[in-house]
């Protein structure tokens, strides 16, 4: 694991450090942004892909109907895809401001 030995939370560290500290370098900004970019990604492919799963295969959906996996399409990915545009809204704002 390398940069993560001994240390489970030093992405989110450096994702704070990114996010809060005025001062922070842009290695860790660059690191939110790639990171945030590979999240919309994802989403832009999977949601689409999962309506056409859906509307192919109705049963192989199924399971995400009922809880807990419900809770991964009615609150993980919309909560997910608002802090990805507010942290992007944060980084905008704090850069106008450099």
């Amino acid at each position: 694991m390398g940069w993560l030995d001994g240390h489970p939370n030093r992405p989110l560290g450096t994702f704070r450090g990114a996010i809060l500290d005025s001062n922070a370098d842009h290695e860790a900004e660059r690191l939110l942004v790639a990171w945030m970019a590979l999240g919309i990604i994802d989403f832009a492919v999977a949601i689409p892909l999962a309506a056409i799963i859906r509307a192919s295969d109705p049963a192989s959906v199924a399971a995400l109907t009922a809880p807990p996996l419900s809770m991964i399409t009615t609150w993980g990915v919309p909560m997910a895809i608002m802090g990805y545009f507010i942290l992007g809204a944060h980084l905008w704002r704090q850069r106008g401001r450099a």
